[in-house]
């Protein structure tokens, strides 16, 4: 799952761990170097210089606003270094997204989530992040903006994702062309040029694009709050990896749990969770 960021923030952003000919970790000779591409305009940006970060291998780049994050995308970030004489080449993928369901600083809000000590940063993140996909995959939508990249082989081009915000680039044929000159129908998502003409190709359109909403409804970030701590609670706990019930020992809350099973609207398998993602309209069954 790649790293996200918000989009006009700077971010520090930790790097794949460097690992020697034995798979354990291992400094590499000097700070790694490391390229920045934009997915979405497939150009290279600004390489950001590499510092030592906590852990042996582990190493960190500061993304910017003017260099990096200026707009919604999916950068490809490259690790190169070098580890007892050997180049090691590591790859990383950081999202920049229009924000979250849920800031951590409003997790540590939560009592049970307010040590860093024992609720590192990095689990909220990682939780926050699979229940954000989780709804996205119930409810047929993004509820932040995000970026799509699309290759089209048939036409007429249809984008798979609802709510297109804008176009960040359009490729006809191996082409590049304005992306203003093009846009997409609001409830079909068809591609076509903005006076509406049909695009034609020959072998292939690519596209990048924005879409989603622009915040998340108050249920989805009630789920995500309690979809990190029943997460962070087990994690914490000494229960099997899947118990039917787990009891917070500071506030005496029980969390239970089920099988996540779609088809039934059990998305996650807890109760709480899977009750406020079925209260939001589910827009897979409207005209695709």
């Amino acid at each position: 799952m790649p790293e996200r960021v918000i989009v006009d923030s700077d971010a520090l952003v930790v790097g794949p761990t460097f690992t020697g000919t034995d798979e354990e970790a291992a400094a590499t000779t000097g700070v790694p170097t490391v390229t920045v591409t934009s997915r979405a305009l497939g150009t290279t940006l600004t390489a950001p210089t590499a510092s030592a970060g906590t852990g042996t291998g582990v190493y960190t780049v500061p993304l910017t606003t003017s260099a990096h994050t200026g707009s919604i995308d999916v950068l490809d970030l490259v690790w190169t270094g070098t580890v007892s004489g050997k180049t090691r080449v590591l790859s990383q993928s950081v999202e920049v997204v229009g924000g979250f369901y849920e800031s951590i600083p409003n997790l540590r809000s939560i009592t049970t989530l307010s040590s860093a000590a024992t609720r590192p940063a990095a689990q909220l993140r990682r939780f926050r992040n699979e229940l954000e996909d989780i709804c996205e995959m119930a409810r047929g939508t993004a509820f932040v903006h995000r970026c799509a990249i699309e290759t089209h082989t048939t036409g007429p081009v249809r984008l798979k994702h609802r709510h297109v915000v804008s176009l960040l680039a359009v490729t006809i044929d191996g082409v590049a062309k304005t992306a203003a000159d093009y846009t997409a129908d609001p409830i079909t998502r068809t591609l076509t040029t903005t006076d509406g003409s049909a695009v034609y190709f020959t072998d292939s359109v690519r596209v990048a694009y924005v879409h989603g909403y622009q915040s998340p409804p108050g249920a989805l970030v009630e789920a995500c709050r309690e979809y990190v701590r029943a997460k962070a609670t087990i994690d914490s706990s000494n229960a099997n990896r899947n118990p039917t019930s787990v009891t917070e020992l500071a506030t005496g809350t029980v969390y239970r749990f089920g099988t996540a099973d779609p088809k039934y609207g059990r998305w996650t398998g807890i109760e709480g969770v899977d009750e406020r993602i079925n209260q939001v309209d589910d827009e897979r069954v409207l005209v695709r």
